[in-house]
């Protein structure tokens, strides 16, 4: 779903019940879904699947005269009308209309609804996913990404989130957003989305042994909502997550909006800013650290000397002023004006710092 382009939420909704369905299809049939194997079987059709499933209902339920009693529900065959197409009819009207249906299978029932389907809307559908599986499933993505279990000249181990967590592993990606932007967006959907249906499995079975800590560069190349839903919920799994953005515009860009930019950064614990030469995070990150009172105090003295004749009397006084204005703790302009490695930070429990991070050098490079 967090790779699915297009802006219309029910497309993107019946997509993702697209892809959803060939792999629950495949995984029925004893296969391995991957993206490659994903975009081969979305491309031919969700007919050779759906032949395969009641093929399989067939031998274990059917009588003898099943073929009889599922034509016997079928208009007259027409001309142009070829054998496996006439096959996969019987095949689909034996299913709906002779079987039971304590007998029919979730499975079944999604892909006979992909079958009646409109062909052109599918057409559609399968326009708009194909160049997103192709970026995926080409070069060297292929091999890294639909790895294939039953090649047993490969000899590479196959990862997944939840194996990765179990042995304590690291994970480095890196994304190469420079290159490609819109891979990068993808590939790094597809990680967030999985470690969070993982977050998600460790909540609900209790799983909080292990501390997952997940690190999040250039967040706006990537952010979707299952990494809203980590900042959001992570911890409850065990996963606590940092993100890395430029500027709030960025973030707001990639979401559709600035409220959505906030809704994101509203979900972050802490607030570590460095230089930014932004107004509209400037302003972000005062709001942040609020304001204070800031005291003036103004101070008068006065001196009176008397010179008619007589004793000269002198005089004098003083009066001192204070007044208090509420301001920002720390001036949006300064925040452009910061040091390289210095910064200031938001901490949880209202602590509120600045502090530079030391650079280290190598004296025998020196």
């Amino acid at each position: 779903m967090s790779v699915v382009p297009g802006e219309d939420n029910v497309f993107k909704q019946f997509a993702w019940s697209c892809i959803k369905t060939f792999a629950d299809a495949m995984i029925e049939l004893g296969e391995k879904p991957s993206l490659k194997t994903l975009s081969q079987n979305i491309n031919k059709g969700i007919e050779d699947l759906l032949r395969a499933l009641i093929l399989q209902a067939v031998k274990q339920h059917a009588q003898s005269d099943w073929r009889e009693q599922a034509e016997s529900f079928l208009p007259a065959r027409r001309e142009n009308c070829t054998d496996t197409v006439h096959e996969l009819n019987v095949l689909v009207s034996w299913y709906e209309n002779v079987l039971p249906t304590y007998l029919h299978t979730m499975v079944v029932g999604e892909c006979l609804k992909i079958f009646h389907h409109s062909k052109e809307h599918y057409s559609k559908i399968t326009a708009t996913l194909m160049p997103i599986f192709a970026m995926l499933t080409s070069g060297p993505l292929e091999e890294s990404l639909s790895p294939d279990p039953s090649d047993a000249s490969d000899k590479r181990p196959i990862w997944d989130m939840e194996s990765l967590v179990k042995c304590k592993g690291v994970l480095y990606v890196n994304l190469d957003s420079l290159s490609d932007n819109m891979i990068a967006s993808a590939v790094g959907s597809m990680l967030l989305s999985d470690l969070t249906a993982y977050a998600g499995k460790r909540y609900n079975l209790g799983l909080n042994d292990v501390r997952i800590s997940l690190y999040v560069d250039e967040a706006s190349n990537v952010i979707n909502q299952p990494l809203i839903e980590l900042l959001n919920k992570g911890a409850e799994g065990g996963v606590y997550t940092t993100i890395a953005i430029q500027t709030v515009p960025d973030l707001a860009h990639r979401l559709g909006s600035v409220h959505a930019a906030r809704m994101v950064l509203g979900n972050c614990n802490n607030l570590i800013a460095l230089r930014c030469k932004d107004r509209e995070t400037q302003d972000f990150v005062t709001e942040t650290f609020g304001k204070t009172y800031i005291h003036n105090v103004d101070t008068t003295l006065s001196t009176h000397a008397d010179t008619h004749i007589g004793m000269p009397s002198f005089k004098g006084g003083a009066s001192h002023k204070r007044t208090a204005v509420r301001e920002e703790i720390i001036p949006s302009e300064y925040l452009g004006k910061l040091p390289n490695a210095q910064f200031f930070a938001s901490l949880g429990g209202g602590h509120l710092m600045k502090g530079r991070v030391p650079v280290i050098i190598d004296d025998e490079e020196n």
